[in-house]
C-alpha cells in the first residue's frame, strides 16, 4: 500500500534547481546593469565630446577669420593674426590652444574632444580649410572647418 502523506517539504534536487535558476537570473541582471552603466557612460562621453568639438569650432573660426598665416606640423597647428599667434596642440584626448597676444600674458584654453590623430590644412582660392581626423579605430567625429582667409598687406592682384 502507499503511503498517501502529504508532503510538506522541498526535496535536495528541488531546491538546487531553485538556487541555480536565481543565479542564473541574478548573473543576468548584473551583466546587464553593467553593460548599461557602460554605454550611459559612452552617450556621456560622446555629448561631451559633442559639445568640446562645437566650441573648438568656433574658436578656430573667429582665430581663422583674423589668420594672416597657418601652418601644420603634424600635432600642431599654428595660426599667426596680426594681434598675437596662437599654437593649437593635440594632446592624448583633447586639443590645448596657447594664445600670445602683445605684452599680454599667454591665454590657455582646452577643448575636451577625443583623440585625433594630426591637423590638414590647405588654402585654395582665399579659403582656408582645416581638417582634424579621428585615430583609425577610435569613436568620435572629425573637424572640418572652411573660412575666407583674410586678404594680407600688400598683395595685389597682378
Amino acid at each position: 500500500m502507499r503511503n498517501l502523506r502529504r508532503r510538506r517539504a522541498f526535496s535536495l534536487v528541488e531546491l538546487m534547481v531553485v538556487v541555480f535558476c536565481t543565479s542564473v537570473i541574478a548573473a543576468a541582471a548584473i551583466a546587464l546593469l553593467h553593460h548599461l552603466g557602460a554605454w550611459g557612460r559612452s552617450v556621456q562621453d560622446s555629448a561631451t565630446q559633442a559639445a568640446a568639438a562645437d566650441r573648438m569650432e568656433q574658436a578656430l573660426r573667429r582665430e581663422l577669420q583674423q589668420a594672416t598665416d597657418l601652418q601644420a606640423t603634424g600635432a600642431t597647428l599654428a595660426i599667426a593674426t596680426y594681434h598675437g599667434t596662437s599654437q593649437w596642440q593635440l594632446a592624448k584626448d583633447a586639443c590645448q590652444v596657447k594664445w600670445t597676444a602683445g605684452d599680454d600674458s599667454p591665454r590657455h584654453e582646452r577643448f575636451d574632444i577625443g583623440p585625433h590623430s594630426d591637423w590638414q590644412v590647405a588654402t585654395e582660392e582665399g579659403l582656408a580649410i582645416v581638417v582634424l581626423d579621428i585615430e583609425a579605430g577610435e569613436r568620435g567625429m572629425p573637424l572640418r572647418v572652411v573660412e575666407p582667409l583674410r586678404e594680407r598687406e600688400g598683395a595685389s592682384d597682378e
